[in-house]
């Protein structure tokens, strides 16, 4: 089940989970949740939302967070991509991780994200960090 509207909640366990505390909600940060067997797998985060100068948003950061390996069905994957490029209209997005973190750095080349940067001593757990971003015509869930 694909859980909508919890965004505050989300944000928080995914902060927890990620960096052991709740610092990530922001009044415009937005979730999505994957249930499954009535339990919180995974959930993805939007917040840091860009804008033009004319006031569009163009961007956003997502980051996932998730306890049980199943979490990237096509289903939930579709969901957390339409959301940004689909209902929200964004052009792009981005993501971020450490550079020790084989797993997250395949699995976000795997759904489609591209490296756009190497930041040493930058990830927020110590270490060096590496930057990846989407284009919404790159996009192979929507």
């Amino acid at each position: 089940m694909i859980l909508y509207g919890a965004n505050k909640e989300l944000a928080d366990w995914v902060s927890i989970g990620m960096f052991g505390k709740t610092e990530y909600y922001e009044e415009n940060t937005k979730a999505i949740g994957h249930v499954k067997d009535g339990k919180l797998i995974a959930a993805v985060v939007y917040n840091n939302f860009t804008c033009r100068l004319d006031g569009s948003f163009f961007d956003a950061e997502m980051s996932v967070y998730s306890i049980d390996k199943s979490w990237a069905t096509r289903q939930y994957l579709r969901a957390v991509f339409q959301y940004p490029f689909t209902q929200l209209k964004l052009e792009r997005v981005h993501t971020a991780c450490s550079a020790q973190d084989e797993g997250a750095i395949m699995f976000n080349k795997k759904v489609g994200f591209k490296p756009e940067g190497y930041h040493k001593g930058a990830w927020i757990l110590g270490g060096d960090m590496i930057s990846f971003g989407m284009l919404k015509e790159e996009c192979k869930w929507v």
